[in-house]
Formats: C-alpha cells, structure tokens, sequence
C-alpha cells in the first residue's frame, strides 16, 4: 500500500507539468501584450497563480542557482511596481517579467535529461529569432542612424503599432548571440552534421545582421 503513491506520483506530476506548459502557452501572448485585453491578462495571471498553488505538493522546484536571487528579484518586481509613478507604462514590463518567471520555472521543472535540455535550446534560438526579427520590422521609420535605417530590409508598416524599441532587440540578441556563436564553432554532438551546423551559422549572421540594423549601440557593446 505504502508503494502506490510513490509509483503515481511522477505520473501525476507529469500531468501537472503539462497542464502548466498548456497554460503557459495559452497566457504567453495575453502577458506579452497586456495592453490589448486587460481583463484576459489578469485571467491569465491568476490561472498561472492558481496552477502555482495548486501543485505546491505535486511537484517540488529543484534547487538551482537562481532560486534565492529570483526570490528578492520578485520582491523588488512587486515593490517596484506598487511605487510605479506611470502604472501604464510599467504593465507590459511587469507582465513580462513574470511571464519570464513562469517559463524559467516550466523548464526547471520540465527539462529532465540532455535531450530536452536540446530541445529547450532550440525553441529558446528560434523564440529569439523570431521576437529579432519582430522587433527590427516595428522600427519602421527610426532614423538614429540613416544609413542603417534605409539600408534595413525588414521594415513593415504591418508590426510598426507594436512599438519596438532598439535597445530592447538589442537586449534580446545580446541574449542569444552568443550562444548562437558559441554552439557554431563549438557544436555539441547532435549539432555537428552538416544540415543543423549550416542553419546555426546561417542563423548567427542573420541576426548579427539585425544586431546591426538595430542601431542599437548598447546592443553592439554588449554583444561584442
């Protein structure tokens, strides 16, 4: 009798994991932009909230690194956001920062072997790849630096209302360049064929490019 739950509860906890990367997915586009539906933003904050109460004894967040400092970082997020002098302008900041919080908690609680440690390397280059290419198309008309401006092929009226900043598409790729760089010339063994070598190094200099037409030059500092 004493045996049963011990055998159930990774299934059950499997389960859980699931039904929390289903949610996540479901609130990732409400938290990414929260402007546009308010309401389904707050659903989508207490649903993930919920779901974080409700497995509490489910399933138990492994040690690492960063839970300490992720604990003060929270208490500074949430204090950082009650003496907000421009509440407006701080939703999308603190959406998505907790919004990051509860992906970097699913991939702690998620990522159980080199395989999907792979695979969670993969989605993160091809997220931020395309979150690069979104945001240098919503630079549309930026003229910091005019020759970069006209010779930039990705501008489109079509994503110019989302509001792209330079130094954030210059913070993200300050993320994921170098690990773009690093898995070019170092790839581990399930990237040393041909086929995926030549997509890492064709993606690593489409977004240098970007870096560049980015005109962001915190960005170029920072990833140099």
């Amino acid at each position: 009798m004493s045996g049963t739950p011990e055998q159930t509860h990774p299934q059950t906890s499997s389960r859980w994991i699931a039904i929390e990367g289903i949610a996540l997915v479901i609130a990732t586009p409400f938290l990414f932009f929260p402007e546009f539906l308010p309401f389904a933003t707050l659903a989508a904050l207490l649903a993930l909230g919920i779901l974080w109460l409700a497995s509490i004894k489910t399933i138990v967040l492994p040690a690492t690194p960063f839970n300490l400092i992720l604990v003060f970082w929270g208490i500074a997020l949430m204090v950082g956001i009650m003496v907000s002098a421009d509440p407006a302008d701080t939703l999308p900041k603190a959406t998505g920062a907790i919004l990051g919080l509860a992906v970097w908690r699913f991939l702690v609680i998620s990522l159980q072997n080199a395989r999907h440690v792979s695979l969670a390397v993969v989605v993160l280059l091809l997220t931020g790849i395309a979150l690069s290419f979104l945001g240098i198309a919503s630079l549309d008309g930026l003229t910091k630096i005019p020759v970069l401006a006209n010779l930039n092929p990705f501008q489109s009226t079509l994503f110019s209302g989302l509001g792209g900043h330079i130094n954030q598409v210059g913070g993200l790729i300050c993320l994921i360049l170098p690990l773009l760089v690093s898995l070019s010339i170092f790839p581990p063994p399930e990237f040393r064929r041909v086929a995926p070598r030549a997509i890492l190094i064709t993606a690593t200099l489409l977004v240098t490019l970007i870096l560049i037409l980015s005109q962001s030059r915190s960005g170029w500092i920072g990833s140099a």
